[in-house]
């Protein structure tokens, strides 16, 4: 690659384009199903077991999971791995066990239709406010990854790079929807299976002087002590309340996320939704053991690489995989930043035009948009969202902290409401749910103004050294209990009945 750059970078982008084309063409076949607002936001409820676990895997797996986790990995180890793979993979395993099932059987487009079935309007808006801003910087983050990439490659600066990959993976999304992006994440994933067990067995390989057991061995005898443990001696209790709160954050951060709910609720039945959730956290944490490896690997290959400021990710694939292998690992890298980016754009755009314009439409005229208006508002809700997510990716912060504060935002502040709101029939009450988001957002709200990570780090950091996004998620279930307390809940199960 470093030898004939040029030659290089005109064989991987007549690929490249090629591949995009290729997309465009899946996502265009698929829009073909699209004839009504149920086939855009849900596909019409017909996913079947194959697309809908791979479209799971494909909503996660994006820039966090494969390069910002192995630059983490291979500077503080393991502990950085609990967000991203095992916090997804967690989310996965418990949607499977326990919100699929009774989810599904709601039959609700958006979370904030849930919340409006289950607490009332008030909540729907408060929850859709707080929801939709939670998705741009997790969208940004994936649009500076590949933008990064591309210019690593290319030279394309790294604002026009933004810009292209924006354009690119919101036009298959805005024809066909739920549909178009379904099914290019099927294809997505198949790139990012071959590229990742490729680079993953050339670490290893190199390690282990061209032997992949002695690799194995060696990646676990000589890496840093550091590397394979939660914390470091000296602040063990520091250390282990954030990797719990990363394991959080990453598993119930994502329960009540719309991507979530639009891919249970497009299965074709229940035992689809619980199945595809089961399988796809199994997938997932599978293939989250390849970055692991890798930043692992590089760390024992590359000792001063991380400190160098490069990508480990990308150097340490220059480096061992051939020009062929190092295309196929760069469709890779494209497929799994394409195939999230794609699949998130979708989620607060739904929310934006059902539970945020459509109510005010209601308000203003008396009447419901048609099937043509929703559809085409569902398209320009699209657009509001890769413009705001390309607005934040040029203004610039790196990638682990964009996704963290994204997942941190739901966890704190939806997910006491939502799964109480699942299993416990509610009275049409607002005031639990917009009780337990308040006081999540403001407790949240003022450590990350105050750059506390610990909860009253000044006070209590080093006698009670609990990350403030668990209390933050404690005193949210209190707000909502105390709520509970004075009757605007009844108690009895909801989690068999439909809507």
């Amino acid at each position: 690659m470093d030898s004939t750059p040029s030659t290089f970078q005109l064989v991987f982008g007549s690929i490249l384009l090629i591949y995009v084309i290729a997309l465009y063409w899946v996502g265009y076949r698929a829009a073909k199903n699209v004839s009504s607002l149920d086939d855009f936001m849900l596909a019409g409820r017909q996913l079947p077991l194959s697309i809908s676990t791979l479209t799971l895997v494909a909503t996660w797996f994006g820039a966090e999971s494969l390069m910002t986790v192995a630059n983490e990995v291979s500077e503080s180890g393991i502990r950085k791995a609990m967000l991203d793979p095992f916090g997804i993979a967690l989310c996965l395993w418990i949607a499977g066990g326990w919100i699929a099932g009774p989810l599904w059987r709601m039959n609700v487009m958006t979370i904030g239709d849930f919340f409006r079935n289950r607490y009332g309007s008030v909540a729907e808006l408060v929850a859709s406010w707080i929801l939709v801003p939670s998705y741009f910087g997790w969208i940004a983050a994936q649009l500076v990854a590949l933008a990064t990439l591309l210019h690593t490659i290319f030279g394309l600066p790294v604002p026009w790079g933004i810009v292209a990959v924006a354009i690119v993976g919101s036009g298959y999304c805005m024809m066909g929807g739920m549909w178009s992006v379904s099914w290019t994440d099927a294809v997505q994933m198949l790139f990012i299976l071959i590229g990742l067990v490729t680079l993953s067995v050339a670490v290893l390989w190199e390690l282990g002087g061209h032997s992949l057991l002695a690799g194995t061995e060696r990646l676990w005898s000589d890496a840093p002590t550091a590397h394979w443990s939660l914390w470091s001696q000296g602040s063990i209790g520091t250390d282990l309340s954030t990797a719990i709160a990363a394991l959080a954050i990453g598993s119930l951060g994502n329960i009540p996320m719309q991507d979530l709910l639009q891919r249970i609720m497009s299965s074709n039945n229940e035992r689809t939704a619980r199945l595809s959730c089961w399988l796809a956290g199994f997938g997932y944490l599978l293939l989250g053991t390849a970055p692991i490896v890798i930043g692992i690997g590089s760390s024992i290959l590359y000792p001063g690489l991380r400190n160098s400021g490069e990508d480990v990710v990308t150097s340490v694939a220059s480096r061992l995989l051939s020009p062929f292998a190092m295309t196929l690992f760069l469709l890779a890298a494209v497929s799994a930043i394409l195939s999230t980016f794609s699949s998130a754009v979708l989620s607060p755009a739904a929310v934006i035009a059902r539970n945020m314009i459509s109510p005010i439409h209601r308000w203003l005229t008396g009447s419901e948009l048609n099937e043509v208006q929703s559809m085409r508002l569902q398209r320009l809700c699209v657009m509001f969202v890769v413009l705001g997510s390309v607005l934040l990716g040029m203004a610039g912060e790196s990638a682990y902290e964009l996704v963290l504060n994204s997942y941190a935002i739901g966890m704190v502040c939806l997910t006491a409401p939502f799964v109480t709101g699942l299993y416990l029939k509610t009275k049409s009450n607002s005031a639990p749910a917009v009780a337990a988001m308040i006081v999540g957002l403001v407790v949240w709200g003022s450590h990350q103004v105050a750059g506390w990570d610990l909860f009253f780090e000044p006070w209590l950091g080093n006698r009670f050294p609990v990350a403030q996004e668990l209390m933050a998620t404690v005193l949210s279930f209190a707000a909502l209990g105390i709520a509970v307390r004075f009757g605007s809940i009844n108690r009895t199960p909801n989690h068999f009945e439909g809507k």
